[in-house]
């Protein structure tokens, strides 16, 4: 006869009482917080949006508790892990969700989001080397792009070169990435200014390189030829300039081609060649006749080839537009024209 022993059954309903609370906790984030699951699959910036989101709406904190009781009960389930550390990044203890995605990382070497993960914990913490060895094997440029423009927000040029160099260098390269590598070496031109020369030019270079690779992917983009040539001419390049604005051709846009034109005689002005600068502001303000900064260039070229009347001309239906700036400047050389 089995010999029936009443403190087991005791202790085993005690167990049961202690852990069902923590089980149903961490069983809700499967099946009543279905948000959360899938949180641990986003990319980060779509993970900390979510996240901030929710500190917002319903508490991180109860997440960060959610996904620790996850942890503890679900041990198995490495996502769990992952989900607390980027709970308890989003709540603000990068340390503590480092060290947590770190754990996580090394018993899950091939997700590169958690890769890409510690690599932005790292340079949140202002780690940039450490953040640079995670991202350094990863396809990420829009990523290491985006961080370059904040750093050159913050007037970090040194930073954002370092981050760009490794963008172009690690890509993958594409329209939209090397568009946007052009765009934010063309911001480093301009904080150089005359203050370094030699780093204006060595930006003016790389930038260059980031539009023709843009263009190579995407040739029909009128706006891109525009852009590029406009940083040949600060960059003090000025034939190369004029090539690019000239590429704009009739299979453009109106709009885009008048753009271009104008910008073209805006360098040829730089050059000396005022005959050819009015030539193009014409045909900037046959396109769009409506656009009152053409008619008051072309007006300032008329001025320089000694066509007054010409000139006069276009300032009067400059005095039509809806912008007071260029309605200020038509009536200024307007009474220079007549004293």
């Amino acid at each position: 006869m089995t010999n029936y022993r009443p403190g087991r059954w005791l202790v085993g309903v005690l167990i049961m009482i202690i852990c069902l609370p923590r089980m149903y906790s961490a069983l809700g984030i499967a099946y009543r917080n279905v948000g959360l699951v899938r949180l641990v699959k986003q990319e980060s910036k779509v993970a900390n949006l979510w996240l901030t989101e929710r500190h917002e709406s319903e508490g991180i904190l109860r997440t960060v508790d959610y996904f620790r009781i996850g942890s503890e009960v679900f041990s198995w389930d490495q996502r769990m892990l992952r989900g607390l550390a980027l709970s308890l990044w989003a709540s603000g203890d990068i340390q503590t969700a480092r060290n947590k995605m770190m754990v996580y990382w090394q018993k899950n070497p091939q997700d590169r989001t958690a890769q890409a993960f510690l690599g932005d914990m790292a340079y949140s913490m202002g780690k940039l080397d450490s953040a640079i060895e995670h991202w350094s094997t990863l396809p990420i440029g829009q990523i290491l792009v985006g961080r370059a423009e904040k750093a050159l927000d913050r007037s970090n040029q040194t930073e954002a070169e370092i981050l760009l160099a490794l963008a172009t260098t690690i890509g993958p390269h594409s329209y939209g990435l090397d568009y946007r590598v052009a765009e934010q070496y063309t911001r480093l031109v301009r904080a150089y200014g005359d203050q370094d020369e030699e780093k204006k030019q060595a930006a003016c270079a790389r930038a260059a390189e980031a539009y023709e690779t843009a263009l190579e992917f995407e040739p029909a983009m009128g706006f891109v030829y525009v852009q590029y040539g406009a940083l040949l001419r600060s960059c003090g390049n000025l034939n190369e300039a004029i090539g690019q604005f000239l590429k704009v051709d009739e299979s453009f846009q109106p709009r885009t081609r008048a753009w271009a034109n104008h910008e073209a005689g805006l360098t040829y002005l730089l050059i000396e060649r005022t005959d050819l600068a009015a030539s193009l502001f014409e045909k900037a303000v046959s396109i769009d006749p409506t656009n009152g900064v053409y008619r008051i260039s072309l007006a300032r070229a008329y001025i320089a080839l000694n066509e007054p009347d010409l000139a006069r001309a276009q300032l009067v239906i400059a005095l039509q537009d809806p912008n007071a700036e260029i309605r200020a400047v038509a009536i200024r050389l307007l009474s220079a024209l007549n004293p």
